[in-house]
């Protein structure tokens, strides 16, 4: 609705782009961020229906415990995976911390000091607006 009521060829145009970029960004996101591993499970996940079961029989018990065995093996599949994603986003967040702090030797002996140096000048530019 809101994008009809727009007045020029441009905002109809930045509005659409807008619309699509927020109706896409959750795909982005799980493209970008979500493991292939974990996608082709999602991709393999069905949900399956179990048939009738009698109240007793072969059949049944060795159903179970496939159903079981399979149950068993997908939990401990899930539980490796969300593992490497937790050491993964460790990683990727708690590395440029600790190079940040210790082992940066751009600026030696910077110890998060900057603002005091720059506080006049900041205080100049601030001054004008």
């Amino acid at each position: 609705r809101w994008l009809l009521s727009t007045t020029s060829f441009q905002d109809l145009l930045l509005n659409a782009v807008a619309l699509a970029f927020v109706t896409e960004l959750d795909e982005l996101l799980y493209f970008a961020l979500i493991p292939d591993e974990i996608k082709e499970s999602v991709q393999s996940t069905k949900i399956a229906i179990p048939p009738k079961l009698e109240k007793s029989g072969a059949a049944t018990s060795q159903y179970q415990a496939d159903l079981l065995t399979f149950v068993a093996y997908r939990d401990r599949r899930l539980k490796l995976m969300m593992g490497r994603m937790a050491s993964t986003t460790m990683v990727v967040v708690g590395l440029p911390v600790v190079y940040t702090r210790y082992l940066q030797q751009v600026l030696p002996g910077y110890r998060w000091d900057v603002h005091a140096n720059c506080e006049g000048y900041i205080r100049e530019m601030t001054q004008g607006m």
